[in-house]
């Protein structure tokens, strides 16, 4: 995409509401992302709310993505995240006693 060049526009549908959401998100919620390249390097990503049951206005976050060469990870969450920190704390016990030997 060039610099400069018109928003693409992408809409997300909203889950029905589960046990973590229930009482959060209103039945007329409506998301819509926008992209634009603002730079070579730089994607601005615009998050758009609008739901006339929670607010009174719509309102929008934006973020500025940065183009990096390091490897990009998934970030997700899901059960195998609460034993993460013992599983690190033993992998860094191992390479401490590794390197006393």
């Amino acid at each position: 995409m060039d610099i400069g060049s018109r928003p693409i526009p992408s809409q997300k549908q909203v889950s029905p509401p589960s046990s973590l959401t229930e009482n959060r998100l209103g039945e007329n919620l409506r998301l819509v992302e926008r992209y634009t390249r603002i730079s070579p390097d730089v994607l601005k990503h615009e998050i758009t709310l609008t739901d006339p049951d929670t607010w009174t206005s719509p309102w929008t976050v934006e973020l500025l993505h940065t183009a990096t060469m390091d490897p990009i990870f998934e970030y997700a969450c899901h059960e195998g995240n609460y034993s993460m920190p013992g599983i690190l704390g033993g992998a860094r016990l191992d390479e401490q006693e590794g390197d006393a030997q």
